[in-house]
């Protein structure tokens, strides 16, 4: 049977992908911004590109904070690919359609923000973000320190889930419970041999080893994450003191002694979509680094990724990285 010659492009994108080959360059085109720019489309306008093959301009906009748009190509090969090239993080930007027989729902294939106000929830998120940023962001300054003490540079990893590990969250947490001077008093405080001192110490202070109850931490930890925190898998101190062997308490592991004004300033909500299928938000933020960090990072900002969902009006975090 005399396929279309729309058809045929299946069978072309699986001979490419079979001599390991992509069928387009990574390079978005640039009269694609031209027409952004030349009508003023907004980040909240809905967006639909027909023909979309490997996705090129739609994951670049994607990855500026371009959320509700969708692309659809004949070829269920290469929208696969489309989710090959983004591991999978825009699954619901992509959909294989026969434009010449299909219809497109317009409520469910065309808004992926259904069911919201996305201008009300990136003002919310807005407001949250304020608690959290500064500890989200201490985790990419962590990560571009570790980076060039490894031989590179001062450069954060991009794709990473920087709140997937246990290690990462059982620090950020940590650095939320500090935030609050009047949880001190609920640390076991230990000198650096890991021994009992009668000194009036912080555990904030260099040279010491603190311990907090973990029914307390974990208190604090489900504020931000929708399970319980890992205690089997908690990071402990390189003495194994008796607090180590128990799980009633979770170690805290000084990390910012040097990094006095490597932070992060603040961090911009540019954008939030919604995916009404597995209830999960995805905000385009903007990382903003303090004065030190840029010159380090020979980077003002950088853009990055959260992802989370809502129960009862409480925000769980699912993912936070820097877009690649």
């Amino acid at each position: 049977m005399k396929k279309e010659y729309y058809e045929a492009y299946e069978d072309r994108y699986k001979d490419a992908y079979d001599n390991n080959m992509l069928w387009e360059t990574k390079d978005f085109s640039k009269d694609v911004i031209k027409v952004i720019n030349d009508y003023n489309i907004t980040k909240n306008n809905s967006i639909l590109e027909v023909g979309c093959g490997e996705g090129r301009d739609i994951i670049y906009l994607l990855n500026i904070g371009y959320y509700n748009i969708l692309g659809i190509d004949y070829s269920k090969t290469v929208i696969n690919k489309c989710n090959e090239l983004t591991s999978n993080k825009y699954v619901n930007n992509f959909k294989s359609l026969d434009i010449m027989k299909d219809k497109l729902n317009n409520k469910k294939d065309t808004d992926i923000n259904n069911n919201i106000n996305t201008e009300d929830e990136k003002a919310l998120l807005s407001k949250e973000i304020e608690d959290i940023y500064s500890n989200l962001g201490f985790l990419v300054i962590l990560d571009a320190v570790h980076n060039y003490n490894d031989g590179g540079k001062y450069e954060a990893a991009k794709g990473e889930n920087f709140i997937g590990n246990t290690s990462n969250r059982q620090l950020f947490v940590m650095q939320q419970i500090l935030k609050d001077e009047n949880n001190n008093s609920n640390f076991i405080i230990l000198d650096s041999e890991g021994k009992d001192s009668n000194e009036k110490m912080s555990p904030s202070d260099e040279y010491v080893m603190a311990y907090y109850p973990y029914d307390l931490f974990n208190q604090e930890y489900k504020k931000y994450f929708s399970d319980n925190f890992d205690i089997d898998n908690r990071v402990v101190s390189s003495l194994n003191t008796k607090y180590d062997k128990d799980k009633k308490y979770v170690y805290y592991e000084n990390k910012k002694i040097g990094l006095n004004g490597i932070n992060v300033t603040s961090m911009d909500i540019t954008s939030v979509s919604y995916d009404s299928n597995t209830k999960t938000y995805t905000s385009f933020v903007k990382i903003n680094y303090s004065d030190r960090a840029s010159k380090l990072m020979k980077i003002d900002s950088s853009n990055g990724i959260i992802k989370y969902t809502r129960s009862n009006n409480n925000l769980y975090l699912e993912s936070f990285e820097i877009n690649k």
